[in-house]
């Protein structure tokens, strides 16, 4: 008898801690700043956290076993594609890819995706998202603000340069007209 009491405690036990881990892990996903999703092989959405939704606007029932390729920027779907293939085969895979909003803007992801395995063999992809947005935003403005300053340097050095030679056609011109000092007063 004693021995099935340390049998069953010990299983309690044993379920008490997986319940633990499972909330921690279930915690860490839900409440991360990044985006967080499942594909299955055929590239469905199995699960998509809280994150996603926020950002995205689409509820997870909304996108549940349907394929994301409708809410990929269309000049991206290619390098979405390949990724996707290269997970599927076993590798891990990192890139960005522009994501069609609910509300129509766009938002800029690097990505990280992972394959899924289950008894060895690769049964989906995870995929980790961090928005950049607004890095991506900022360097497009940073850039048009380099432009601008370099138009504005040369219309700059070339009006400095302008400014040069009127001024010494000025001293010929005051040359011409003054003549050949004679030295009489």
């Amino acid at each position: 008898k004693l021995e099935i009491f340390r049998d069953i405690t010990e299983k309690i036990r044993i379920q008490n801690e997986l319940k633990e881990s499972e909330e921690k892990y279930r915690l860490m996903i839900e409440e991360s700043n990044d985006l967080i999703w499942i594909q299955d092989p055929s590239g469905a959405v199995s699960f998509m956290n809280r994150r996603c939704e926020e950002i995205s606007g689409d509820a997870f029932e909304e996108v549940k076993g349907k394929s994301i390729a409708p809410f990929i920027v269309e000049e991206d779907l290619q390098t979405v594609r390949q990724a996707f293939e290269k997970v599927i085969s076993g590798e891990k895979v990192s890139y960005e890819a522009r994501v069609l909003k609910k509300d129509g803007g766009i938002l800029f992801l690097s990505i990280n995706a992972a394959p899924v395995r289950k008894d060895g063999k690769v049964a989906g992809k995870v995929s980790f998202g961090r928005d950049i947005t607004n890095e991506r935003l900022g360097t497009a403005e940073l850039k048009e603000r380099v432009s601008d300053l370099e138009r504005f340097l040369k219309a700059t050095v070339y009006r400095e340069l302008r400014m040069k030679e009127l001024s010494d056609e000025i001293e010929k011109l005051k040359g011409k007209i003054d003549g050949p000092s004679t030295g009489r007063l």
